[in-house]
């Protein structure tokens, strides 16, 4: 029996999106094996940061400012 069905009317409809999601991702995180979903190395560097920018940059100012690669840079913000 699936609980969640019988409760998704009852949800509010911002939530209806993400519990579902919430639990696939779940589902994904812990039976990933038996998919024969690989965990891969990642070359993010360990000690990241955030910063806010106010205003206008280009990611080679941004580049230059933090003395790494504008592909790195890229790597790391690939929403823009």
């Amino acid at each position: 029996e699936n609980r969640l069905l019988e409760l998704f009317n009852y949800l509010p409809k911002e939530t209806r999106g993400y519990v579902p999601a919430f639990i696939a991702a779940n589902y994904v995180m812990t039976y990933y094996c038996k998919h024969n979903i690989c965990p891969m190395e990642t070359n993010i560097p360990d000690a990241t940061d955030t910063i806010q920018v106010d205003h206008n940059l280009h990611f080679e100012q941004i580049a230059n400012v933090c003395g790494i690669g504008i592909d790195e840079i890229k790597s790391l913000n690939p929403q823009y």
